[in-house]
């Protein structure tokens, strides 16, 4: 749901290819989503460790104490491509960059389609942003480019077709020009979950030799009309992880009322339910996110005529994401920590999730009401935390810790962060 919907809107003769296929999804993505309505474990990645599986693109295996084997992952090729939390935003033309860093994004994906590579490179540069993006026309131009992050191969092929040989053979090739620079490359995240699409297991590890990174899409709100079920964005996350442990994955969060054919005026996301998208990603695990505000990117249709735009991010989502941004930043040594080390642990209760992280002598558990109602008196057990008290991470307030349990309450979609 990525460069295929903007193909769609400059080829409009295969529209009604599209939303006839649209409508196949509409009824498989249906039967599928009831079968993962309340799946919200609290911690259901924590058997996987990102050292476990076969390291590459530059990534490293470190000691670092706290993790679960003793062990984790240091990746990029660059000081800047290990040190940062990527806050992305996908397919910008250069007259929004200033925009989007204005609102804390650090990260610029893909190349809009007839952008000029250079030029836009170019005023990435020198806006300060980093990029993870398709290689260059000469891609040894962009051996030790500061700026980039990531080469981007491809984005959702096992729904567009596109074979697994073919991206081994480019990865093969860009390897041979530059072996530090990570390659990534995105998935459906509906064909992941198994929501539609028939690609499997099987399927999914024959593009493991294509990449380095992980990423996936899924928009839970515009695109299935499921704001209840927000967590489809974390599970995915984990679903990869368990597929290919030891690389690191990458998630992407919707802005925008997207305007999609096949659900006839399809909600836009509210500033809660983007908070939460974010917080879930994290908590499963996600090394970065990139944001997707692009509005009618398939065209529009006779049942709902649109017009396409690059950003239909709201004012109040814009509030959201630009305070979120702000947090995620402050936070993103702790969140580049190896996730969840296993002599400690946190027990909540759904629709509460939780993930925890640790740098130096100071405990992060992170805890996301993933749901529309208010909590009150809700309860958090920790086991392997020192402390009377915990520090609520930018509220300003502590709260008790009471035979090593938390009582707190969680308005909707609401993340606590709690310090120790």
């Amino acid at each position: 749901m990525l460069k295929m919907f903007k193909h769609y809107y400059f080829n409009k003769s295969k529209r009604f290819q599209y939303l006839s296929a649209s409508l196949v999804i509409l009824v498989v993505a249906s039967m599928g989503t009831l079968l993962l309505i309340g799946s919200h474990a609290a911690t259901p990645y924590a058997s996987t460790t990102a050292d476990s599986g076969t390291l590459s693109g530059g990534a490293t295996k470190q000691t670092c104490t706290g993790a679960s084997d003793g062990n984790c992952v240091v990746f990029g090729g660059t000081t800047t491509a290990s040190s940062i939390f990527p806050i992305g935003v996908y397919d910008q033309p250069t007259s929004l960059f200033a925009t989007w860093k204005s609102r804390g994004v650090n990260t610029l994906v893909n190349v809009p389609d007839g952008d000029d590579e250079t030029t836009w490179n170019a005023a990435a540069e020198q806006d300060g942003m980093y990029m993870i993006r398709q290689p260059a026309a000469t891609p040894s131009s962009d051996e030790n480019n500061p700026w980039l992050i990531a080469w981007l191969l491809g984005d959702e092929p096992e729904l567009n077709g596109v074979s697994a040989s073919s991206l081994i053979t480019q990865y093969q090739q860009l390897k041979s020009v530059d072996s530090k620079i990570p390659v990534m490359l995105n998935f459906a995240g509906g064909y992941v979950l198994g929501l539609n699409g028939s690609c499997d297991e099987s399927c999914y590890q024959a593009y493991g030799p294509a990449f380095d990174w992980g990423s996936n899409d899924i928009y839970p709100v515009t695109g299935y009309d499921q704001p209840n079920n927000l967590g489809l964005v974390g599970q995915a996350v984990t679903q990869l992880y368990q597929w290919f442990p030891g690389r690191p994955e990458f998630a992407f969060v919707e802005t925008s009322d997207q305007l999609l054919p096949w659900i006839p005026n399809d909600p836009a996301p509210t500033p809660a339910e983007v908070g939460a998208e974010i917080w879930d990603e994290v908590i499963h695990g996600a090394r970065g996110i990139t944001y997707f505000p692009l509005v009618c990117p398939n065209g529009d249709t006779e049942s709902q005529p649109c017009t396409f735009s690059f950003d239909g991010t709201p004012a109040d989502v814009v509030t959201e994401i630009t305070t979120q941004d702000a947090l995620v930043e402050s936070l993103a040594a702790p969140l580049l920590a190896p996730l969840n080390p296993s002599n400690q642990s946190v027990t909540v209760s759904s629709p509460l999730e939780a993930s925890w992280r640790v740098t130096g002598s100071t405990d992060y558990v992170i805890v996301l009401n993933l749901s529309s109602s208010t909590l009150t008196n809700a309860t958090i057990q920790l086991t392997g935390f020192s402390g009377s008290q915990a520090t609520v991470y930018s509220e300003n307030r502590t709260v008790p810790v009471n035979n090593n349990t938390i009582t707190d309450t969680f308005a909707p979609d609401q993340v606590h962060i709690y310090q120790f």
